[in-house]
């Protein structure tokens, strides 16, 4: 591959993840860390102090951490990292050149998740090697995560109009149903995997009413969150 000119700098991968929680970017970097058979460091933004010096300290001790495994890393939240600069906040400029520095040396796979691509600072696009996008979930999306969940749940979804389907709680017309509302793909992992526990509790297989007990739920919070912030 292509070398930088300068020796030493790094010939790493920058990916930055960016779009709407619960769409697939946390996933993504597991799947090429499989993919790659090398370990995954997720580091997130409560790890990482906004302290410039402490900043650039801590993210040096990860990527050589990194290095030395042979890691692909995870900055998760990376947003208060990278927004853009101002002639006002000294510390934010110091902590945005030290995060570049550690970036233009790094020589692992790196990625960068973030729900707000258009604050970055224009100096990090020349150190990003890729950028995807995630849109939001469609119902055709919503369906596809729902019954790979139920799958995984032990409950494969079937048409309930064939006449050689075997038995099962989830029809497509259930599934068909969740889909409809508008849960992101961790809300929808959290949902099955809180009413297999339900199942667990009650010494009983996953049923409907499991899925349905924790789905009105979590409606409910969602219905008395909104009302607080108006």
């Amino acid at each position: 591959m292509i070398s930088d000119v300068i020796r030493g700098k790094g010939g790493g991968l920058v990916c930055v993840l960016h779009g709407p929680p619960g769409t697939g970017k946390t996933l993504t970097a597991e799947a090429v860390a499989e993919l790659l058979r090398r370990p995954l460091y997720i580091a997130g933004a409560t790890e990482l102090t906004t302290d410039p010096s402490e900043l650039e300290k801590k993210m040096k001790q990860i990527l050589n951490l990194a290095t030395a495994w042979d890691a692909v890393v995870l900055i998760d939240e990376a947003d208060v990292f990278l927004e853009q600069r101002s002639l006002n906040e000294l510390d934010r400029n110091t902590l945005v050149s030290a995060v570049l520095r550690l970036l233009e040396y790094h020589r692992g796979v790196l990625f960068l998740t973030t729900n707000r691509i258009k604050s970055f600072d224009h100096a990090f696009m020349s150190r990003i090697s890729i950028a995807i996008k995630y849109p939001e979930l469609d119902h055709a999306g919503r369906f596809a995560i729902w019954s790979k969940f139920f799958a995984l749940a032990g409950h494969e979804v079937k048409d309930s109009n064939d006449p050689f389907a075997e038995p099962s709680i989830f029809t497509r017309a259930i599934v068909e149903e969740l889909a409809s509302k508008p849960f992101n793909g961790r809300t929808i992992k959290n949902l099955v995997r809180t009413a297999q526990a339900l199942a667990l509790a009650s010494n009983s297989p996953l049923t409907l009413e499991h899925i349905n007990i924790v789905v009105e739920s979590q409606e409910k919070f969602l219905d008395e969150f909104a009302g607080m912030k108006i």
